[in-house]
């Protein structure tokens, strides 16, 4: 029987085990280093994850596809940050930064927690089969979202990059901006042929970070999204069946979702400020007596 990854199998945790001594290791022979060799090193590993994604494209399943330069392309939120990430890196911007953080770690440990791609029998919207524990995708995915978590992580370890609650509202802003981001990159897609066209507006479909709507894959775990979801942003406009507005229809509840993790990571990493702040809040919010 080919091994396989599900949620809790020996292979789930092997990949589990398998980040955690990374992550464990990575803070180590950081630890040795000066901070200009933190800094090349980090920096050295989001090219590498850059690398893997271009070069995914030259091996299966990529190579089968019509168009395999697809996804080289903004598809989701992954891939937006495989690209600008090493770019975010090199920058003094703290907005972008804190979403660089914020935005790897969360996709790191998601990516782990439920590893979508590796348990999934679907790629690129088509039915392709159980993938092998081991394949080179299932390698990939993990490798990959490995990156993109420890870079941000051993940036806040070693101090190399501040948050602040002054700032917490921004990265769920750029979240939002992201999803639009990849909006545009599937309407350019589809315009030029490289996708299909009944993909568009699928939520069944190609629905690359759910941007088309919640997938019959997602109905269930999707309720606490779509309990914050206005009822008007659910149906056509015109013909009123069932429909999700692109991107639309989930701003309100990642805005809400993201603003809440938003406040965990500066609760966490700015906390004397952070208390602070509600300090001073809940004064202005008592009644005053007279």
């Amino acid at each position: 029987m080919m091994p396989v990854v599900r949620v809790g199998n020996t292979y789930y945790f092997i990949y589990l085990l398998f980040g955690a001594l990374m992550t464990l290791l990575l803070i180590k022979v950081l630890g040795q280093l000066k901070d200009h060799q933190k800094r090349h090193l980090l920096f050295g590993m989001l090219i590498g994850g850059l690398i893997l994604h271009v070069f995914k494209v030259f091996l299966p399943p990529y190579h089968d596809l019509d168009y395999p330069l697809r996804k080289l392309s903004l598809e989701n939120i992954c891939a937006v940050s495989t690209v600008f990430f090493p770019i975010v890196f090199l920058t003094k911007n703290k907005t972008l930064k804190d979403y660089m953080v914020m935005a790897g770690i969360m996709s790191g440990l998601l990516a782990f927690m439920y590893p979508a791609n590796a348990i999934s029998d679907q790629f690129d919207g088509a039915y392709v089969g159980l993938k092998h524990a081991f394949s080179f995708e299932v390698i990939r995915f993990y490798l990959s979202h490995w990156l993109l978590f420890a870079v941000p992580f051993a940036m806040m370890h070693f101090q190399m990059h501040t948050i602040s609650i002054k700032r917490v509202l921004r990265p769920p802003i750029i979240l939002i901006s992201v999803f639009f981001l990849i909006y545009v990159n599937e309407l350019v897609l589809t315009k030029i042929g490289w996708v299909p066209k009944e993909d568009l507006y699928n939520p069944e479909g190609r629905n690359p970070s759910l941007i088309f709507g919640l997938s019959s894959t997602f109905r269930n775990a999707g309720n606490i999204l779509l309990i914050l979801v206005p009822s008007f942003l659910l149906v056509h406009p015109v013909t009123k069946e069932a429909f999700s507005w692109p991107v639309l229809w989930m701003i309100l509840p990642v805005f809400i979702y993201a603003t809440a993790l938003s406040l965990m990571f500066v609760a966490i990493y700015d906390r004397d400020n952070t208390r602070e702040f509600f300090e001073k809040l809940f004064s202005h919010l008592k009644p005053v007596k007279r």
